[in-house]
């Protein structure tokens, strides 16, 4: 019975490992901040608060005081030569001997060699990039459609000093922002609480604001990630079985 219920505790945590999202929260005040959580767990913050700059600064310090540490114990280690060296008469240089005229079977082999590095070095084709997206696009396209980007929230506002200037700078952002909008829809899942833009005639630039919060389930990035990185590698497997079958008959027909 307690093996029944052990197993049932670690399948309920997988589950809940698996089903729980890695959540990215995205702001920009003219400074970007973001904030990589998971479950219960900050994984990479940015800017970093006083209290974790300060932590921050003391693990430096104890890195550089371990270097500074390490580098002297290694001075001191060095062994010192005396101050009486002995004097080392120098050895006479053998005479330079005509050297042999080169073979040119030994040429024809470094040809060869050379011609093997060449093709070694260019492996990547036109055709080994496009195999690759082909078995890669539908595992991409996947983890593209089944990321949400909620609490989307936009304030923008258009100045400058020229009237005319600023009322053609507020028709590009309306189109900019709402061309953007549509691609992202069809995309991503993706909801916009508001997106505000207006015009001031008395501001010299414009000022922006905005914020998003972007999800993405653990199971879907593992599943598409190790399904992808699956047929990539059977693809590169493939190509460069066919490449070298092509390179090994070639001499052969010419001989």
């Amino acid at each position: 019975m307690t093996a029944l219920i052990i197993i049932a505790a670690i399948a309920l945590l997988l589950f809940i490992l698996l089903a729980s999202s890695v959540t990215a929260e995205l702001e920009y005040d003219k400074v970007f901040k973001f904030k990589i959580k998971y479950l219960f767990f900050t994984l990479a913050k940015d800017p970093l608060s006083p209290k974790e700059q300060k932590k921050k600064k003391r693990r430096e310090e104890r890195k550089s005081r371990k270097a500074r540490k390490t580098g002297k114990h290694v001075a001191e280690k060095r062994p010192r030569h005396s101050a009486e060296e002995k004097t080392i008469a120098p050895e006479s240089k053998p005479e330079k001997q005509p050297e042999p005229p080169p073979d040119k079977e030994k040429n024809t082999q470094q040809d060869k060699s050379d011609e093997k590095k060449q093709k070694k070095k260019s492996k990547v084709t036109p055709e080994l990039i496009f195999g690759i997206w082909g078995k890669a696009k539908p595992h991409v396209k996947r983890i593209f459609k089944k990321i949400r980007v909620t609490d989307v929230y936009a304030d923008i506002t258009v100045g400058g000093e020229d009237a005319a200037k600023t009322a053609v700078s507020y028709g590009v952002h309306c189109a900019a922002v709402n061309g953007l909008a549509a691609f992202l829809e069809n995309m991503i899942t993706f909801k916009a609480e508001k997106i505000n833009i207006r015009a001031d005639f008395e501001l010299e630039k414009s000022v922006y604001y905005a914020k998003a919060t972007v999800k993405l389930r653990l199971s879907t990035l593992l599943h598409s990630g190790l399904w992808g990185a699956a047929a990539v590698y059977g693809e590169l497997k493939n190509l460069t079985a066919e490449s070298e079958k092509v390179n090994g008959n070639t001499p052969q027909k010419a001989a």
